[in-house]
């Protein structure tokens, strides 16, 4: 069964945001696009100063549109979470949490309720969107089983304001998350799994982690897997693969050994080429997506920390899984180490035997090509368009987080670029060429694209209005004109059948349009488009007046443009073409 849930959901409010500099800031001095969530302890304990203490609290949410997402007084604990994360000196300003509820609870729309989430502080992003970026094309590549859910919040302790941050999943079984039948029979049970890169103290559950000791060293399998307690550095630059044992948190040494051992037979059967036999191994669909994802984000973590792996079924249905996906704060050309923040060459096919050899299999890399070409390109332009909208739209409440925490002063993180939409130009910028230089891998021959690009023209177009003259830009494509959403919402601003522009977003690129909202037209609206890209076709779910519409539109840059005819029948109004005038003539 497939990943089931993933909704990332934002509302948009027309609000005023005042802020005074420094300080600790009140819960009711601001009106939050993103909803507000209040933790006040009522336990032993300082937050975020000792990870593994569970302190006591209260939860309360409130902010936002929504208020089937508002609730007050619900008690439960926290306590820290992370490894670079918590323990790094550029982190301890904004450290991540764990929270578990005394009851379940659907978090802000997720579709399942929970005891246990988790939030990302993001404080090694200066973008806070990296992790996002992930889950979004998580959500649409979904060939793995699950993918975290992820709603931004303000996140405020004892009053407290303590930024963005990031809700998201735990790591465990339930509903829409890990589906693990444990028994107590090995053979018969199924595994949650982490590559075990933090050896040393570095594991944020602490000392005497359950682990399997599994060798890979390229020269061949040999020995059986080490099954322990424990461990050292030095067994991993041996080549030895350490991991982590989640479910069954209970696993005794024969689940251990069972583990091990299958984990040994996957690595036999991948060195060998031998695609018969690994496909009677692992869950195909998982590994293609999982492999595509952390190559087009170029993971720093893989893949030695923050990579899960499920086994599941059992008998002749057994099969290991990648995912859940994890932890890309890193990742997309923040980092750079190892060339992580180059937008060439692989990455992920070349740090771990696993996929170093699965590439080589003619049947695994035609699915990767297959999987690339049909879905994972137009993934990358969504999401693009996605992160662009998103930062455009709540500029605000995200820089709102910087105010009170520098975070682009982190030594090994990108700093060179200090404002949040100059990161969030350079995150959309990196995550193009990237895409870019895997498109041309896979497909180096130019006819292979020609029938889905097409050279786009800038050009200023006029239009007549019910008889008033105005001027936007556009994308002229064959011969056709082709306008932003915003835009099309400016030239009918005037009419009875214009509307105002929401984002929102469910993995795709979806846009929703509302009548009863005004459209604000701002001084980006009216300049020229930029040149020199081509067009992609496309469909985009148009929300209008709460109806869905699957519309025809071109992707350029990571924008999806839009004919002025394609709202016509749907809005009601008429559309002409003057030739000689060269002028668009739209009447109601």
């Amino acid at each position: 069964m497939k990943k089931e849930y993933f909704r990332f959901i934002v509302l948009t409010i027309v609000f005023t945001l005042f802020y005074q500099l420094g300080g600790a800031v009140e819960a009711s001095a601001y009106t939050s696009d993103f909803p507000s969530l209040h933790i006040t302890t009522t336990g032993d304990g300082e937050p975020f100063t000792v990870r593994e203490l569970w302190i006591d609290a209260i939860f309360t949410v409130t902010g936002g549109t929504n208020e089937d997402w508002h609730f007050e007084g619900e008690t439960g604990r926290i306590r820290g979470r992370g490894n670079s994360t918590w323990n790094a000196a550029w982190a301890r300003e904004k450290r991540p949490l764990r929270l578990r509820f005394d009851n379940h609870q659907a978090l802000m729309g997720a579709d399942y309720p929970a005891r246990d989430w988790v939030t990302f502080a993001n404080a090694g992003d200066p973008s806070l969107l990296r992790n996002h970026v992930a889950l979004t094309l998580g959500s649409i590549l979904d060939g793995m089983y699950w993918t975290p859910y992820s709603q931004f919040l303000h996140l405020y302790v004892n009053d407290v304001y303590m930024g963005v941050y990031q809700l998201t999943d735990e790591r465990d079984i339930g509903p829409a998350r890990a589906r693990i039948v444990v028994n107590e029979d090995p053979t018969l049970s199924e595994y949650l799994f982490e590559t075990f890169g933090h050896n040393g103290g570095w594991s944020e559950e602490g000392e005497g982690i359950e682990f399997i000791r599994v060798n890979s060293r390229p020269e061949g399998a040999h020995g059986g897997p080490f099954v322990g307690i424990g461990g050292t550095l030095a067994a991993q630059r041996a080549n030895d693969t350490f991991y982590e044992i989640r479910y069954p948190s209970n696993a005794t040494p024969e689940h251990l050994e069972f583990l091990g051992d299958f984990m040994l037979r996957v690595g036999q059967a991948v060195r060998a080429l031998d695609f018969e036999t690994v496909k009677t191994l692992i869950d195909v669909d998982s590994f293609v997506d999982f492999y595509i994802l952390n190559e087009i984000v170029r993971d720093t973590d893989f893949p030695t920390g923050s990579v899960f792996r499920q086994l599941k079924d059992s008998g002749e249905g057994l099969r290991l899984h990648m995912g859940p996906i994890w932890d890309f704060d890193g990742s997309l050309g923040n980092q750079d180490f190892l060339r992580t923040r180059a937008t060439a060459h692989f990455r992920v096919r070349d740090v771990h035997y696993h996929f170093y050899y699965l590439m080589q299999i003619p049947e695994f890399y035609e699915l990767v090509l297959n999987r690339w070409n049909t879905v994972a390109r137009d993934a990358v332009a969504y999401t693009v368009t996605h992160i662009n909208e998103l930062a455009r739209e709540y500029q605000s409440a995200f820089e709102r987080n910087f105010r009170y925490f520098n975070m682009y002063a982190h030594g090994q993180h990108l700093r060179e670029i200090d404002t949040f939409m100059g990161q969030v130009e350079y995150l959309s910028g990196w995550l193009t060429e990237r895409a870019d230089w895997i498109d041309s891998y896979f497909n180096p021959e130019p006819l292979l694209l020609s029938e889905n690009y097409i050279p786009a023209l800038p050009i200023m177009r006029d239009i007549l209005v019910n008889g008033e003259p105005v001027e936007f830009p556009a994308y002229s494509i064959d011969d056709r004109d082709f306008f932003s959403i915003r835009n099309i919402a400016n030239i009918l601003d005037e009419t009875s059948v214009g509307f105002g522009v929401n984002w929102w977003t469910a993995g795709f690129a979806f846009i929703s349009v509302d009548s009863t909202i005004e459209q604000t037209q701002t001084d980006a609206d009216t300049r020229a488009l930029a040149s020199g890209f081509n067009a992609h076709s496309t469909n985009a779910r148009v929300n209008i007046n709460f109806k869905e519409f699957n519309l025809p539109a071109y992707n350029i840059n990571g924008d999806n443009f839009f004919s002025l005819r394609s709202f016509a029948d749907i809005l009601g109004y008429e559309i002409e073409w003057d030739n000689d005038a060269k002028t668009v003539i739209i009447t109601e």
